[in-house]
């Protein structure tokens, strides 16, 4: 979570996603830049889903939950995730989720970092 927050014209807004199942949860950073500022940023953090590919979560800019975009049969996509429990580092793995199914499960969207462009 940020301490400070100045918005300016254009800037890199890292938004970190939180994603939970009972007690086991994860996090995703993705960066957003461009001329945007505040609440309307954070809903980038819920629509990434809808129109990401692969390379887009690969390119994630910290991901603790093993996030993945697959392909299934006939051309479906579908997400992977694997979230830990905090207590044991237990692992629980969540396979083909739609990007509805993904979204359910956050918790949690906020701001990690801003820096200038």
């Amino acid at each position: 979570m940020i301490e400070s927050y100045e918005p300016q014209d254009r800037n890199y807004h890292y938004i970190r996603i939180t994603f939970a199942h009972a007690d086991y949860i994860g996090h995703v950073v993705i960066k957003v830049g461009g001329n945007c500022k505040g609440a309307s940023i954070l809903s980038e953090g819920l629509e990434f889903w809808e129109n990401c590919d692969s390379e887009d979560v690969d390119n994630l800019n910290f991901n603790d939950c093993e996030l993945e975009l697959y392909n299934g049969n006939y051309d479906e996509f579908w997400f992977r995730i694997t979230l830990t429990k905090p207590s044991t580092g237990d692992k629980m793995q969540f396979d083909e989720l739609d990007d509805e199914e993904l979204t359910n499960m956050i918790v949690s969207v906020e701001f990690d970092k801003v820096e200038p462009q």
